[in-house]
């Protein structure tokens, strides 16, 4: 287990689990033939996700994916920066959008795991869920149950997933095996960082680390913009290669 804490970067701004200024930008789409695209996307490598499962874009044909899962009013758009340079490194990605942000966790999950189906079936041998905030701790409980999943980034979650209709994560952190990063701003306004902390020593996962981000109080894909945090979730998919 690992506890580490950088300082907060350029570019940090305050936030609650809330899009950034990106996901602005999605409210109207662009043609690109085959289906709409939000506008945030540039060129071709983009497509949409199977139109048997949740909407969402996908890029690039590495044996090692990554599944974007959102905030509860965030969308593709909000990973979209980070998602590219995931792509140029040779890496499969995956942004999807929640049906709804709220109903059963159980219809939730699927959705992910509809996602996550759909990496492996286009060659990902090895699939990663990042989450930012309601979506990090819904990765979580994925993983906790879903052997398909090789590791789990949280930004920004603890405790529960939806705080509004809250499923306690308490019972299911200890059946989560595979690594783990969570991140979280110092002063986060919405997620105490001894709740993170407390979630982090719960975790069935031998290899697990929480990253604190002093001087800041971003929350969830607003983390993107410090380097410190892009920086620690570039390590933790390489390490992936080094990994069984």
């Amino acid at each position: 287990m690992t506890l580490l804490a950088g300082c907060g970067g350029e570019g940090d701004s305050k936030s609650s689990d809330k899009p950034s200024d990106s996901s602005d930008s999605s409210a109207t789409s662009a043609d690109t033939g085959d289906a709409e695209m939000p506008v945030c996307v540039e060129g071709d490598q983009w497509s949409a996700l199977s139109s048997a499962g949740p909407s969402g874009i996908t890029a690039g044909d590495g044996k090692l994916a990554v599944v974007f899962a959102n905030t509860a009013d965030g969308t593709e758009c909000d990973w979209y920066d980070y998602a590219e340079t995931l792509v140029d490194d040779g890496h499969r990605v995956a942004a999807w959008n929640y049906d709804i942000a709220d109903g059963p966790v159980e219809d939730r999950l699927a959705e992910l795991d509809s996602v996550v189906s759909q990496m492996r079936k286009a060659g990902s041998a090895k699939v990663f869920v990042i989450g930012g905030s309601r979506g990090g701790c819904l990765a979580l409980l994925d993983a906790a149950k879903n052997s398909d999943v090789s590791g789990v980034a949280v930004l920004s979650c603890a405790k529960v997933w939806n705080r509004v209709d809250p499923t306690p994560l308490a019972k299911h952190l200890p059946k989560v095996t595979v690594p783990v990063l969570s991140v979280i701003a110092a002063t986060d306004p919405d997620v105490p960082l001894a709740e993170a902390k407390a979630d982090l020593m719960a975790l069935g996962s031998k290899d697990k680390e929480l990253l604190v981000i002093k001087g800041s109080s971003e929350h969830g894909t607003a983390l993107l913009g410090s380097t410190k945090v892009t920086a620690a979730l570039d390590r933790f998919i390489a390490a992936a290669k080094m990994r069984p």
